[in-house]
């Protein structure tokens, strides 16, 4: 998975520098936009994987944005104000955003929210089944959870993005790197014993039997592969 880029669409200097600074030193590709017009100019030559788009002013004035934006593009769209109400979201949300966050806005937050939008876009790219039944174990993706052994685990989020990695590329061998920049972003490969902790948590939830694993396997040295029969 190479560089992802973002286009940052904002009116406030302040703003598109604070967003662009936090996207960067995560490893994302950013380019500015300072105007829907210039934003669509830019969309017109290049596609993103994702697009951040600010509006100071929430309501019709961000709406309109939205949907020409989205006219434009079919990448992510993640909508953030430094106000907002409940009728705001719904509003751009309807218009074509992917996910809305309003007042406060923290570039923590919106990091996670992009994250997780930008996975959201590839598993509906790569067609994820919402069910899998396989031998000993049932996986529901639209509830999230995992049946297996008798046993029905709900998983957390980082589970059920790491799971959902290794069913959309079945019978593969990934490195270590890989499965962490798909779980937690650019620039994470620092988190290789989280990926560990993960990968057992995950073993104990979908594994028929916890002590001999069919599916998740290590190939040591290597990475990890999710074993699904032909």
């Amino acid at each position: 998975m190479g560089e992802e880029s973002v286009l940052i669409v904002s009116k406030d200097e302040r703003a598109l520098k604070a967003a662009a600074n936090a996207l960067t030193s995560h490893g994302y590709k950013v380019r500015e936009a300072r105007s829907v017009k210039e934003a669509v100019e830019k969309l017109e030559k290049e596609k993103y994987d994702a697009i951040l788009l600010e509006s100071r002013t929430p309501g019709v004035g961000g709406v309109k944005a939205l949907r020409a934006i989205r006219s434009h593009s079919d990448s992510t769209i993640v909508a953030f104000t430094s106000r907002g109400t409940y009728r705001d979201k719904a509003a751009a949300l309807k218009a074509g955003a992917d996910d809305y966050q309003a007042d406060p806005v923290k570039g923590g937050e919106l990091l996670a929210r992009l994250r997780a939008a930008l996975h959201r876009g590839r598993l509906r790219a790569n067609e994820l089944p919402e069910h899998l039944s396989l031998p000993g174990m049932e996986i529901d993706f639209l509830s999230r959870v995992v049946r297996a052994n008798g046993r029905e685990s709900s998983l957390t989020p980082k589970e059920f993005d790491l799971l959902s990695y290794f069913v959309i590329y079945p019978n593969r061998v990934i490195q270590g790197a890989e499965l962490l920049r798909a779980v937690w972003g650019p620039r994470s490969e620092h988190k290789i014993e989280s990926l560990r902790v993960l990968i057992k948590q995950l073993r104990q939830k979908i594994e028929p039997q916890r002590s001999k694993p069919r599916y998740l396997l290590t190939q040591p040295w290597v990475g990890y592969r999710f074993c699904m029969p032909r």
